[in-house]
């Protein structure tokens, strides 16, 4: 009945993602060349390691680089669900999949079934997988647009022809850079190059929660006199699968040497049962 988390480890490729009628050998368009990949990671990276494209920090090879950042690319992996780990949800449980990091525009697939699209590398991105998941095989494919040529489209959209008080665009006026939810330095800064790049930056888990989970917390303090200090710990709670006997409980305890050197030098511990409800907000006072 504990949440399980796994890292996906599998090896993962990578490849070119072509339009329909760009390339005279694939003219219905699609994936040209799958090369292994490494995440977490960037496709820069990965065209480094396998030989496609010189170091882009070295002399001027940055400019031979431009093309990476005008292409859309896909990344894909294959890992296995055992029968055990399947049968740990339960009836009623959920299984995700979790990225820290996805930069940037981009959609996720899961045996063929579209789970999410994202739009912003500063935020993890979490997917229901439970319809889609299957014990065994699992086919995994992020497919990720080129992040200049959205900039570029949606820039273009927002100026027109230039003729308002937008204006048109220019390097310090609204850019691609302003359109993507993105690290701005990647468009190119006075101490760095313009590698825009896309890929898995962060890790990817599979999570499998078999009754709830806590979806957020907080903690507040508020002094009552001189020397004392109400701390209250909140958190939201989703239950998947109806249960009995769900406790929630919190811990606190001195974390430096300031609150050392008041002699506070104990746990102070507090739980709470957990109601047998879909959605529900737990409180607790010390």
């Amino acid at each position: 009945m504990h949440t399980i988390i796994s890292t996906i480890d599998s090896p993962w490729q990578f490849a070119e993602r072509l339009p329909a009628e760009r390339d005279f050998n694939l003219p219905q368009g699609g994936e040209k060349l799958w090369l292994p990949a490494q995440v977490p990671g960037h496709v820069h990276e990965d065209l480094m390691r396998n030989g496609v494209i010189g170091d882009p920090f070295y002399r001027m090879n940055e400019r031979g680089c431009a093309w990476v950042d005008e292409t859309d690319w896909t990344y894909r992996t294959t890992f296995v669900v055992d029968a055990k780990r399947f049968a740990a949800r339960g009836e009623q449980g959920k299984h995700f999949l979790h990225f820290h990091g996805l930069d940037t525009i981009c959609r996720v697939f899961l045996n063929g079934i579209r789970i999410g699209a994202t739009e912003n590398f500063f935020i993890p991105h979490r997917f229901d997988v439970t319809e889609a998941i299957r014990e065994g095989d699992n086919e995994l494919r992020v497919e990720f647009d080129s992040a200049l040529r959205i900039g570029l489209k949606r820039a273009e959209a927002y100026l027109g022809d230039g003729t308002s008080t937008r204006g048109k665009m220019a390097y310090f006026n609204f850019g691609p850079r302003a359109f993507v939810r993105k690290p701005q330095y990647m468009f190119g800064w006075d101490w760095g190059p313009e590698l825009i790049s896309c890929g898995i930056w962060q890790r990817v888990e599979l999570e499998t929660i078999p009754v709830a989970e806590i979806t957020d917390w907080r903690w507040e303090h508020r002094p009552t006199d001189d020397d004392e200090i109400e701390i209250t710990v909140s958190a939201e709670i989703q239950q998947y699968a109806p249960t009995t006997g769900l406790i929630f409980r919190a811990d606190l305890f001195p974390w430096n040497w300031y609150v050392w050197a008041d002699n506070i030098k104990r746990t102070v511990e507090g739980q709470i049962p957990v109601e047998d409800k879909p959605n529900q907000r737990i409180t607790l006072r010390f």
